[in-house]
């Protein structure tokens, strides 16, 4: 957490930034079209729409959300992370990387300090079927509050 520092060796031509305001069409997009895939998401129906769009939104509010963009244009999103540095956990809420730059340590990079923490805390689960990150990680969707 805070004081520590995770080295992460990114590809060539990729740079770590802030998200900024015209990064949130895309963030939000990307968000809400990962999760409307789930079982819970068909589930809810158009509850899903409007309640998830409002909880993404407030969590971008709040959190601190990182990019990963070429280098050359840094519009160009490759991934981004939604993460909140809180006790006793830094929490990540979501972190996506495109399919083309996955496995190149972005997503590590995108979580930032917060990689080096003893436990990391997440949210979000994109498909019910997925295990999530191993330990040091748990899954605990009561930290979306």
């Amino acid at each position: 957490m805070r004081g520590k520092v995770a080295v992460v060796s990114l590809p060539a031509g990729v740079m770590i930034r802030e998200a900024r305001g015209d990064d949130l069409a895309y963030i939000v997009h990307t968000w809400m079209k990962n999760f409307a895939m789930t079982a819970w998401a068909r589930e809810a129906g158009p509850l899903f729409q409007t309640e998830h769009r409002a909880l993404v939104k407030r969590l971008l509010g709040r959190c601190e959300t990182r990019v990963a963009v070429s280098a050359e244009d840094s519009s160009a999103i490759l991934g981004f992370c939604c993460v909140e540095e809180s006790l006793p956990a830094p929490v990540v809420h979501y972190c996506y990387v495109r399919k083309e730059a996955r496995r190149s340590g972005i997503a590590r990079a995108l979580i930032g300090s917060a990689a080096s923490a003893p436990l990391i805390e997440y949210t979000s689960k994109p498909s019910m079927d997925w295990r999530g990150p191993k330990h040091p990680w748990v899954f605990n969707p009561y930290r979306l509050a």
